[in-house]
Parts: C-alpha cells; sequence; structure tokens
C-alpha cells in the first residue's frame, strides 16, 4: 500500500494543494463513517459533522443549536460521570489525549455505543483549555460481540460449576443448576419442567425460592 507523501514546505501551499488536503480529509471521514466535533470550552457551543448527528437518527438541523449539553443529554446518565472524569484528566495534562467509551441515546430509542476521542487545540493566555476537537466512531457491533463473547464464558464457566457441583441426588443437581441459570440471566425466579414421553405431560420438578 503506498504512503501519501507530503512535501509541501511551510508558507508554500498553494490554493489547490489546500483543496486537495481538504478534499482528502473530507474522502477519509466519509469513508470511515466518523464524527467530528469542535467544542468552545469557555462557552460550551459545540460544531459536529452530519456523521456526528446521523449515527443518532438526527441531522444537525434537527439537534442546532448544539453545545455540550447536547451531548450530556444525549449521554447514558451511567457513563456520564467516567467521561467527564477522562476529560478533568485532560484538560489537567495528565493524558496527551481525551479518550473515552460511552452510549448515546439513539432517535428511535436505542443506545448507541460510542468511541470519543480529541484533544485540547487552543489554550488561554491563563492556560486554560479554549477549544478542542475530536472524533465519534461507532462501536456498538464490537460492544455487542465483546457482550456475546462474555456471555458464552460464563455460560461454560456456569456449566462446569454444575457438572462439578457434589449432589447427593437429582433434585439437589437440579435445584443448583437452576440457580445458576437464574444467576446466568439475571432472573428473579425460574423453573424447571419435566416432560414425560409416556403420559406426554409436563411436571414441575424444581423452583426458585
Amino acid at each position: 500500500m503506498g504512503r501519501e507523501r507530503n512535501n509541501t514546505q511551510p508558507g508554500s501551499g498553494s490554493d489547490d494543494e489546500i483543496k486537495r488536503i481538504n478534499e482528502w480529509f473530507r474522502f477519509v471521514i466519509e469513508a470511515t463513517q466518523t464524527g467530528t466535533w469542535k467544542w468552545n470550552i469557555v462557552t460550551g457551543i459545540t460544531l459536529c459533522n452530519e456523521t456526528w448527528a446521523q449515527m443518532l437518527g438526527y441531522s444537525v438541523e434537527e439537534l442546532e443549536p448544539t453545545s455540550i449539553e447536547t451531548w450530556r443529554s444525549l449521554c447514558h446518565p451511567d457513563d456520564l460521570a467516567q467521561s467527564e472524569e477522562q476529560l478533568t484528566r485532560h484538560f489537567r495534562g495528565e493524558t496527551a489525549f481525551y479518550e473515552s467509551e460511552f452510549r448515546m441515546k439513539h432517535k428511535k430509542g436505542h443506545w448507541v455505543w460510542v468511541l470519543d476521542r480529541g484533544k485540547v487545540s487552543e489554550w488561554t493566555d491563563e492556560g486554560k483549555p479554549l477549544w478542542m476537537s475530536g472524533t465519534h466512531q461507532n462501536i456498538t457491533h464490537h460492544k455487542n460481540i465483546e457482550e456475546s463473547l462474555k456471555l458464552e464464558e460464563a455460560r461454560l464457566e456456569s456449566l462446569l460449576r454444575i457438572n462439578q457441583h457434589p449432589s447427593e441426588n437429582i433434585q439437589e443437581l437440579l435445584d443448583f443448576a437452576l440457580n445458576e441459570a437464574i444467576l446466568l440471566t439475571g432472573s428473579q425466579i425460574g423453573y424447571i419442567y419435566f416432560y414425560s414421553e409416556e403420559i406426554r405431560k409436563f411436571t414441575l420438578n424444581s423452583w426458585s425460592r
């Protein structure tokens, strides 16, 4: 794969060259489906591209006027604190870049997992952050795969515990297996029925207590 080379010397860029670079950046953003944002930390005003809004089922026009409160209102309450903590660490100079994963509410009501990355691009004369720019990437698919793998691992561990459980009788084993199933699924109640082929009837064998 070829590598993009920049032979431009400072101050020698022509309008055509600047236009070509801008078109290249636009192509990369479009090809990677990247949402971009710019935030004035003093005023709270934010600017974002259409991909940023479309990721959540909106157009930019529907969300305008956009501010940091637009992001806060769409961000999942359980994820907001850790994201703002990462921002604070970046503002203090503890991290070179800001990075956070969180859920944002789609227009249709479901949650979209977003990878948010950014960096302060301009500081005030007092050394405080003024402008910050960054990107949003939709990582919902990756998160779903991650959750599926975690669930599969939990299932295998549960089956191993059931297989190794020292039971004196079948009823005790069934009760233990039922409790494992309840823990695995996050349910509050559970039942195990036995089906008899001879009489073609279900019989309640075990239930949660």
